[in-house]
C-alpha cells in the first residue's frame, strides 16, 4: 500500500489550462444568456412598430369605406375624409382629418364642426414627409353590357414609414407599408355619356353637367331618358300626361355629381315641346334649407322658371340662373347635385317632349 505522500497535485501548467477552458466556457454561457435575453426584447420592439402601422391601415380603410370625398390638406394636415352619417338624428356630417404632431400620425374625428376625438394611430414617424397621401379621383365608368354608367369613388393611397431603433441595436430601422383605401362607390345608373357638346358651347370657366338620374312622378313614359337629355338633337325624352280629371306630367331630375370645390353659380337649360298649346311648364328647385320650400323641399305653388307652350310640337328653349340661397345649398353638399322637379298641366289629354337638360356650372 502507498503512503499518502505518493498522491502528485496539478502541476502549474494544468492549472493555467484549466482556468483558460473554464474561462472560454463561462464566456460562452454568458453571451448565450445575453442573446437569450436580448432577442425576444428586439423582436418585440419589431411586432410593436409593424403593429402600429397596422392599427393606422386598418383606420385608413375604415374611414375611406365610409366616405363619400376626401380633401388634400396642408402642412401638418395630410387630408380629410368627409361623409353624411344619417344613423344619425338629423344626419351629420362627418369629418376624420390625418395630420403629423411631434413623431405621431394623429386621426381626428369631427361631427360638423366640433372636435370629437383625437387618437395616435401610428408613433415613430421622424418627419412629416415619411407619411405621403395621394388621391385618384372619382371616375364614371361604363358597363359594357348594360351601357350603364357607374361613378367609381376615388382612391386615396398612403404611404406610411416608421423608423425605430430596436433593443441593443444601435441603427435605425425602416419599417414602412402602403394603404390603398376605397371610397364609399355608387350604384349604377343612367347617366349619359359624357362628352356631347351642349348648345350654346360653354363659356370660359364654365363646365357643363348632364342628368344623373330621373324619377317619373306623374304620367306614362314613352321612350327616352337621361342619355336623350344630353344634347339638343332632337332625341326625346316622352311622358305623356296622366289620364284622370288633372292633366299632369311631373317628373325629377338629378344631376351628375359636380366636381367643383366651390360652386359660383348654375344656369338651367331646358328645351322642351307639348303636343298640345296652352300647356303650363313649370321648374322648382330642390333646396329643404329654404323655410317656404314645404313641398319635399320644393315651393308648393311659386316656380323658379314657368311658361305656357304657344304652339304645339315646336320647341320651347329656356335659359335661367339658380338663386344663390339655392346654389349655395347645394356647394354645402358632400357630393354635389342639383335636384328640379318639372311639372306640366293642362286640360286636355298632352305629351312633353323633353330635348335638352342641362346644368352650366361656374
Amino acid at each position: 500500500m502507498k503512503g499518502l505522500g505518493s498522491q502528485r497535485g496539478f502541476t502549474m501548467f494544468e492549472a493555467v489550462i484549466s482556468l483558460a477552458i473554464t474561462g472560454l466556457l463561462m464566456s460562452i454561457l454568458a453571451t448565450s444568456f445575453f442573446l437569450l435575453s436580448q432577442t425576444p426584447a428586439q423582436l418585440g420592439d419589431q411586432l410593436t412598430a409593424m403593429e402600429d402601422l397596422r392599427f393606422a391601415a386598418r383606420w385608413l380603410t375604415r374611414d375611406g369605406s365610409l366616405a363619400q370625398s376626401f380633401t388634400a390638406g396642408s402642412s401638418p394636415d395630410y387630408g380629410s375624409f368627409s361623409w353624411t352619417d344619417y344613423t344619425a338624428a338629423p344626419p351629420v356630417t362627418r369629418t376624420v382629418t390625418y395630420t403629423y404632431s411631434g413623431t405621431q400620425l394623429l386621426r381626428k374625428e369631427y361631427q360638423g364642426s366640433n372636435l370629437v376625438s383625437t387618437q395616435a394611430v401610428a408613433r415613430n414617424i421622424g418627419i412629416m414627409g415619411d407619411v405621403g397621401f395621394q388621391y385618384t379621383a372619382a371616375s364614371f365608368i361604363q358597363n359594357a353590357t348594360t351601357g350603364l354608367w357607374s361613378l367609381i369613388g376615388g382612391i386615396v393611397t398612403a404611404t406610411l414609414t416608421s423608423t425605430v431603433r430596436f433593443t441593443g441595436d444601435p441603427t435605425d430601422q425602416v419599417i414602412s407599408t402602403t394603404v390603398v383605401s376605397q371610397l364609399r362607390a355608387q350604384s349604377e345608373r343612367s347617366v349619359n355619356e359624357p362628352g356631347p357638346t351642349p348648345t350654346p358651347a360653354p363659356g370660359a370657366g364654365e363646365v357643363t353637367y348632364y342628368c344623373g338620374s330621373l324619377n317619373l312622378i306623374q304620367g306614362s313614359l314613352v321612350s327616352g331618358g337621361c342619355a336623350q337629355l344630353g344634347a339638343d338633337d332632337t332625341s326625346y325624352y316622352v311622358v305623356n300626361s296622366s289620364t284622370g280629371s288633372n292633366k299632369l306630367v311631373t317628373w325629377e331630375i338629378t344631376s351628375q355629381p359636380i366636381t367643383f370645390t366651390t360652386i359660383a353659380s348654375i344656369d338651367i337649360t331646358f328645351v322642351a315641346r307639348s303636343s298640345q298649346t296652352g300647356v303650363l311648364e313649370q321648374l322648382f328647385v330642390y333646396n329643404p334649407t329654404d323655410p317656404t320650400h314645404t313641398d319635399g323641399g320644393y315651393h308648393p305653388s311659386v316656380a323658379d322658371q314657368g311658361f305656357t307652350y304657344t304652339q304645339n310640337n315646336v320647341d320651347k328653349s329656356v335659359t335661367f340662373p339658380m338663386d344663390a340661397a339655392d346654389v349655395a345649398y347645394v356647394d354645402s353638399l358632400i357630393t354635389k347635385t342639383v335636384k328640379i322637379k318639372a311639372k306640366a298641366s293642362g286640360n286636355a289629354n298632352f305629351t312633353i317632349s323633353t330635348d335638352q337638360f342641362i346644368f352650366r356650372v361656374r
